[in-house]
């Protein structure tokens, strides 16, 4: 482990001792609650067997640097990007009610799909583009950039939760 962090036992993380927001490069962290903690994860075990698929993973939160305000851009963001999500989930709902209009049983399996699909991607995707638009990198481009992350993904560590 670098000297850029300690860790925290009692919350199983990595905290940073560096102050230089990882984001914009600019301003300085001042408190750790602002501080960005991405999931980390090592996968232990496997089991693939016919009728059961299981995976045991470590994980861990390594600290990244953020100021305040670009804490507050990755939220209020994330909001707007979830809203822009909804209102098109919400259109598509709509034309695909007025498409299927005879057919209610085609009308509610593809209104929900319709809703639930765009709901999620759109959402990211909105968030995505609103933060980098910012000037800033999204929480993930930032957890990517950080020494001690890169230190660990080359350990074999991923910043994707394993699944079976």
């Amino acid at each position: 482990m670098s000297e850029r962090y300690k860790l925290n036992e009692a919350r199983k993380r990595l905290e940073p001792t560096s102050l230089l927001c990882q984001y914009c490069w600019k301003a300085i962290s001042e408190k750790m609650e602002d501080n960005y903690f991405a999931p980390v994860y090592r996968e232990k075990n496997r089991v693939n067997a016919v009728v059961f698929r299981s995976v045991n993973f470590n994980k861990i939160h390594v600290g990244i640097p953020r100021c305040p305000s670009c804490k507050k851009n990755h939220q209020n963001n994330k909001i707007v990007g979830w809203i822009i999500g909804l209102i098109v989930a919400l259109l598509i709902v709509k034309l695909v009610t007025v498409y299927f209009a005879g057919q209610i049983s085609y009308a509610i399996f593809f209104g929900i799909l319709g809703f639930i699909i765009p709901l999620f991607f759109v959402s990211k995707l909105a968030t995505t583009i609103i933060v980098v638009r910012s000037g800033i990198f999204t929480e993930r481009e930032g957890a990517e950039r950080e020494p001690q992350v890169m230190a660990l993904l080359r350990e074999g560590w991923t910043l994707d939760q394993p699944s079976a």
